[in-house]
C-alpha cells in the first residue's frame, strides 16, 4: 500500500469483477482521491492504520509547503518586489525553517515548529506569495492544513477522513480497488500520473473495460509538475 493511494483490497466484489475501470491523468489530478471516496461510499471506509499513514504524510507536507512558500518569497523579493518579503521580525524564524530537516516519521513537527509555521503563515509576505501559487508547484489545500497546524502537531493527532481526502501523494505502479454497486463488480485501476510512471500505463490497457481520464478543475491555471511552462 502506498500512502495516499487506494488499497489493493476487495471491498465487496469477487476476484472476477465484471468491469475494469482504468483511471488515467496527470500527477495530482485526483485519481487516488476518487479511490478513497469509493472506499468511503461503497467499502469499509478508511481504517485506523491507513489514517495513521496519512498522519505522517500530512505532518511532513505542512513543513514542505511552508519551505516552498519561503523559498518563493525569497526568490520574488530578490527581484526588488518587497511585498513578497517576510517581515523583519520573522526573518530569523524563516531562515531556521528553510534549514529544517523533517525525518520520514515527521517527528520533527514539534509544537515549537508548529508555532513558527503558524507565525510565518500569518506573515503578509507569505500570504502575498501564496496568492501567486498558480505560478509554482505547491500541493492543494495548503490553507486547510495550515489552519489546523496546532492540531496536526499534537502527538495524539490522527488524520480524520476529511484530512485524508485532502492530502495527496504520488502513486507508484498499478493500485487496484475492488467494489460492488447494484450487484455488479468493478475494479478501479489507479496508475501513477508522473511522466516516469506513464510507461506502465500500457500494461493496464489490456484488461481495461473503460478508461476514465481525470483532470482537476483547480489546475486550469497551474504549472505542470516539474515544468517551467
Amino acid at each position: 500500500l502506498k500512502m495516499g493511494a487506494c488499497a489493493s483490497e476487495n471491498l465487496g466484489a469477487g476476484e472476477g469483477a465484471s468491469y475494469q475501470l482504468l483511471l488515467l491523468g496527470a500527477g495530482s489530478s485526483g485519481k487516488s482521491t476518487i479511490c478513497k471516496q469509493i472506499r468511503l461510499m461503497y467499502g469499509r471506509g478508511l481504517d485506523r492504520g491507513l489514517l495513521q499513514s496519512f498522519t505522517s504524510l500530512i505532518r511532513g507536507r505542512v513543513v514542505e509547503s511552508m519551505q516552498t512558500l519561503l523559498q518563493e518569497s525569497v526568490d520574488r523579493s530578490d527581484s526588488k518586489d518587497s511585498k513578497f518579503a517576510v517581515q523583519p521580525e520573522n526573518t530569523a524564524v524563516a531562515e531556521a525553517m528553510l534549514e529544517l530537516k523533517i525525518e520520514e516519521d515527521s517527528q520533527g513537527l514539534t509544537e515549537k515548529v508548529a508555532r513558527d509555521i503558524k507565525q510565518l503563515w500569518e506573515d503578509p509576505g507569505i500570504q502575498t506569495t501564496y496568492e501567486r501559487r498558480s505560478e509554482f508547484n505547491i500541493p492543494e489545500n495548503v490553507d486547510y492544513f495550515m489552519s489546523k497546524i496546532e492540531e496536526i502537531s499534537d502527538p495524539e493527532y490522527i488524520a480524520s477522513t476529511d484530512d485524508a481526502l485532502r492530502i495527496s501523494s504520488k502513486t507508484s505502479g498499478l493500485v487496484t480497488t475492488h467494489f460492488e454497486y447494484n450487484d455488479t463488480g468493478f475494479t478501479l485501476i489507479d496508475v501513477g500520473g508522473q511522466e516516469s510512471e506513464r510507461r506502465k500505463w500500457a500494461a493496464a490497457f489490456k484488461s481495461a473495460t473503460s478508461v476514465l481520464f481525470i483532470a482537476a478543475i483547480s489546475s486550469y491555471n497551474q504549472w505542470f509538475y516539474n515544468k517551467k511552462k
